[in-house]
């Protein structure tokens, strides 16, 4: 779980919506939820047009790489800035919870993690992906 947002925070969301939030907490949560969705739709929209983007530069007869990547750093740092206010109105609402709603948060962060741990062992088989130290290093 990546502590600035990402899986933290849709982890974070699911498990508020399960702490038995009081009508204005979950009134703060379906509004830190509906702008969580608008922002995942702005960064799709915005996201769709990076591969026709680096396609126009690297056709041109001097492609610019380093225009491109500044382009791209902005695109990716004005995603994190406004993901940044998902995760404060999360944060804000855990903040207002009562000591057993924090309980409830923790229980089933917990579980979303040793869920995480098992699909990621899954897919690995093991800690080398299923290689052991002398396939993976000849």
């Amino acid at each position: 779980m990546m502590l600035g947002g990402g899986p933290l925070m849709t982890s974070l969301g699911d498990a508020l919506h399960q702490a038995k939030l009081t009508e204005a907490q979950q009134a703060t949560l379906d509004g830190v939820r509906k702008q969580a969705e608008t922002l995942r739709d702005d960064a799709r929209k915005q996201f769709e047009s990076v591969p026709a983007d680096i396609e126009a530069e690297l056709a041109k007869a001097e492609p610019d790489l380093r225009a491109l990547s500044q382009r791209m750093t902005a695109l990716h740092e004005q995603m994190r800035k406004s993901f940044d206010g998902v995760r404060d109105g999360y944060l804000a609402l855990y903040d207002q919870l009562s000591t057993d709603q924090k309980k409830s948060v923790a229980a089933t962060l917990r579980a979303r993690l040793e869920e995480m741990k098992k699909r990621h062992e899954s897919w690995h088989h093991g800690p080398h992906g299923g290689w052991d130290d002398k396939d993976a290093n000849g």
